[in-house]
């Protein structure tokens, strides 16, 4: 089997087997040509219509290539005859769409998609020779005659309040592909009845959350033909979203129009006071809608009006007022379940877990049982409750039949196995997740992450090529590829592969975040230090933007700027374990050592799942010297998961330092130089050289690792340990060369030791000078034992001797 891509708006179809990629033009269907995997967005490049499928053979996808190709042209004949640029052209693209009609489901599809949205200013048909083309000329008066329930129909569906824009976006496909928007222009019109239409949509939209509530609040707009008539001389009247029946004899149906109108004229107005940051106005002009909805009608619509502008101040990066908003929305209406349940998604949001539970056993209780459920397990999933998250999405995604509550359930069930470090049953889980929603990214790229962590890199990559093919329109899999090449130092081609992504999202924090950590790896600390500000700015609440600048300033060592990043970002993500596991790294890079044990200790307690927080305790036990506690914690970690590469060449350089190799040499296997943490591992594997006095091999070790190794701050750990070497051949005049341009406290003691070394004892002064305090207890002996050398004006061979060792443990200390 193999994946087909097919689209009849490019005319093309692209097949994909492993690495081996082909594509057919539905021109010319028998020459099938061959293509890079890397080409595929290019073959696909603009197309809008993509359908995935799985075939055996290239030629069981050439009737949908076909039929979308017809589709497609028909449309684009269609597009030429109301542009009319051209007497000669219209005609003969009349001409073509009259052919093209006559195949089988070209004139459905035409309609499908011109009824789906209003055409500005649609020509009237005098104004065309359609020359023979009967059934293209009775096509296109039928689209004109309609264009003004056409535009009726679009306001009501734009009018519906969904929870997301995705889930907007999956109603529209879905409605467009099944002429819903047809059947609500008939409708209008008085042709056909209510049940018919409600008939149709609920067949249409039943894999779609909602879709009953949906499908009632649209279709009650148009409920009877009287309805529709009326409504056809109201012209631009604007109803709210869930509309009141005009009835001939009410004698306040006049107020009611103008209160309408006026509603929809203060929620575009308030709209557009958030896009230019006017809020106070803003605010003003919601306060007046919403006490003139209290006086004219129930709480029910004022309610939804606070939960729309709450969810419009969200996608604007407004979430004080969002908050201020939702809280209203349920001050108004308590019993109204999803403005509960929005209230607890603004809470969870802002990281308000307590006051977020809350409000989803509320929404539970009052209707919203499920969409409660979910948000309860996500709360459950942020306090590091792992194994009640777990329990809960399970029963959520085995108790619900409402398919965007089960893919919650299942994105839910998915992460919390990848949060608990359980690869293979991450990858198992989405593996299963992917095959019973195959029109979802978010289990395409998790599937792929999942093969990442687990290091097949070319699985993943394909994985990755596949979702960004499938899914243009997605930043995701553009991050993921991106991802993978910076995952395995090839960071010129991630670079571009950003720069791309940047410039189709260019509003993306995955791209933005991405892009950022790329330059924070490839050592170009004032561009990765600029777009996380810039991130900071823009998404103040998202993790990875302060986790990403707080590290950054790390790696300038800016210390006091980093722990003062991550104390505030504490503060709001209290309970985000990647966050307090930067904040307890920071105070160990700042030499707070005792502060960053308390914390580490403390991580361990709250999030017991959390390798990285067992991991980094077992890290700053080793720096600290003491080596059976590190060694029992890195165990911890390993006996959870024995894949953990970073911490098994941790545990290796702790065993190295205590002269037992044959323990370490195991520990220290790899396939290759590609990832960091096959760079981290040869990189002590030299160490495990030089311990046992191989010096040669050593340094053909480290000087390989300082010329090509991607990633900076590895690099610098392979330039510390072939400074060591050079200590050991006594060629003491290149460790000042290579080493002149960093200040890291290792690098610059031992720039001190070859001078002194050497004799330059006045060089040597002046480099202890420099270093920093904030060291490891061994960095701080060697400063105290040079100094001495310094001060005598000689260092005799027990002195050499004891300062080589230690520099050699002190570089052991910091490795992985």
């Amino acid at each position: 089997m193999m994946d087909a891509l097919v689209s009849g708006s490019a005319a093309r179809a692209v097949l994909i087997q492993g690495s081996l990629v082909q594509f057919v033009d539905a021109d010319n269907p028998e020459v099938l040509h061959r293509a890079s995997l890397s080409s595929v967005p290019r073959l696909l490049e603009g197309a809008h219509d993509i359908v995935r499928m799985k075939v055996k053979d290239y030629t069981e996808c050439f009737d949908v290539l076909l039929g979308g190709y017809q589709r497609d042209r028909a449309l684009r004949m269609l597009q030429i005859i109301l542009e009319n640029i051209d007497a000669e052209a219209t005609l003969e693209a009349a001409s073509l769409l009259e052919t093209l009609l006559k195949e089988n489901g070209v004139r459905q599809h035409v309609l499908n998609i011109t009824y789906s949205i209003p055409y500005p200013d649609f020509p009237e048909i005098e104004e065309f020779d359609f020359g023979h083309s009967v059934a293209a000329r009775e096509l296109y008066k039928q689209i004109g005659s309609h264009q003004d329930a056409i535009s009726r129909v679009r306001m009501a569906f734009d009018r519906i309040h969904f929870s997301s824009e995705e889930l907007k976006c999956s109603y529209e496909k879905s409605a467009i592909h099944s002429g819903i928007f047809r059947h609500i222009v008939a409708l209008s019109l008085g042709e056909i009845t209510t049940s018919e239409v409600t008939f149709a949509c609920i067949r249409a939209f039943k894999h779609l959350p909602d879709s009953r509530e949906i499908s009632t609040r649209w279709v009650s707009q148009f409920s009877s033909a009287r309805v529709g008539r009326k409504l056809r001389q109201l012209d631009d009247f604007a109803l709210e979203s869930e509309t009141y029946e005009l009835d001939d004899d009410d004698h306040h149906s006049s107020d009611r129009r103008v209160h309408f109108q006026s509603v929809n004229a203060q929620i575009q107005s308030i709209l557009e006071r958030l896009d230019n940051r006017e809020v106070e106005i803003a605010r003003r002009f919601a306060d007046q809608l919403i006490q003139a909805q209290l006086q004219a009608a129930s709480s029910q619509y004022a309610a939804k009006s606070l939960s729309n502008l709450a969810t419009e101040a969200r996608r604007r990066g407004l979430h004080n007022l969002e908050l201020e908003w939702a809280e209203r929305a349920r001050e108004v209406r308590p019993q109204d379940g999803w403005a509960r349940a929005l209230l607890g998604d603004t809470y969870l949001y802002l990281y308000r877990l307590l006051d977020a539970e809350e409000e989803f056993r509320a929404a539970s209780a009052v209707g919203e049982d499920v969409y409660g459920k979910i948000g309860l397990a996500r709360v459950a999933k942020e306090s590091g409750n792992l194994d009640r998250a777990l329990e809960l999405f399970a029963e959520a995604r085995s108790n619900t039949r409402d398919r965007g509550y089960s893919i919650a359930a299942w994105v839910g069930y998915c992460s919390t196995l990848r949060e608990m470090w359980k690869p293979d049953e991450t990858l198992e889980a989405f593996k299963e997740a992917k095959a019973a929603f195959p029109d979802e990214i978010a289990f395409q790229t998790g599937y792929a992450r999942s093969l990442e962590y687990l290091g097949q890199l070319e699985e993943a990559k394909e994985a990755f090529v596949f979702a960004k093919t499938a899914w243009p329109g997605d930043p995701k899999g553009y991050c993921g590829e991106a991802e993978i090449y910076k995952h395995a130092g090839e960071f010129g081609v991630a670079r571009d592969l950003y720069k791309r992504a940047v410039e189709i999202f260019p509003t993306s924090v995955e791209v933005l975040i991405g892009l950022a950590d790329l330059h924070r790896k490839s050592g170009e600390i004032e561009e990765a230090l600029n777009l996380y500000s810039k991130a900071q700015l823009e998404f103040p609440y998202e993790p990875l933007a302060h986790t990403g600048a707080a590290d950054t300033q790390l790696d300038a060592r800016d210390y006091a700027s980093a722990i003062e990043t991550y104390e505030k970002a504490v503060l709001v993500f209290g309970l985000d374990v990647s966050i307090r596991n930067g904040r307890a790294n920071a105070y160990k890079r700042a030499g707070q050592f005792e502060r960053s044990l308390q914390l580490y200790d403390q991580n361990v307690h709250d999030f017991p799942y959390s390798l990285p927080a067992l991991n980094g305790r077992a890290s700053l036990l080793k720096l600290l010297g003491k080596y059976d506690d590190a060694l029992q914690a890195y165990d911890a970690v390993l006996g959870r998961q024995p894949r953990y590469v970073s911490a098994k060449a941790a545990k290796a350089s702790a065993l190295i330092a205590q002269g037992r190799f044959e323990e370490a040499e195991p520990l220290l296997i790899y396939k290759g130089l590609r990832t960091r943490n096959e760079w981290l591992t040869y990189h002590v594997k030299g160490m495990w050289h030089l311990k046992r006095g191989d010096v040669p091999t050593a340094q053909h070790i480290f000087s390989h690792g300082v010329n090509s190794v991607p990633f900076h701050r590895l690099r610098k750990q392979f330039q510390a340990s072939l400074a060591c070497c050079e200590l050991q051949m006594r060629t003491y005049n290149a460790i000042p060369e290579y080493l002149k341009d960093s200040d890291e406290p290792i690098h610059v003691l031992l720039r001190g030791i070859s001078f002194a070394f050497a004799g330059r004892f006045e060089s040597a002064a002046e480099e202890v000078k420099t270093a920093e305090e904030s060291m490891s207890p061994r960095l701080m002996e060697i400063k105290g034992h040079l100094d001495s050398v310094i001060s005598v004006g000689t260092a005799s061979d027990s002195d050499r001797a004891w300062l080589i060792q230690a520099s050699e443990e002190a570089v052991l200390q910091l490795a992985a």
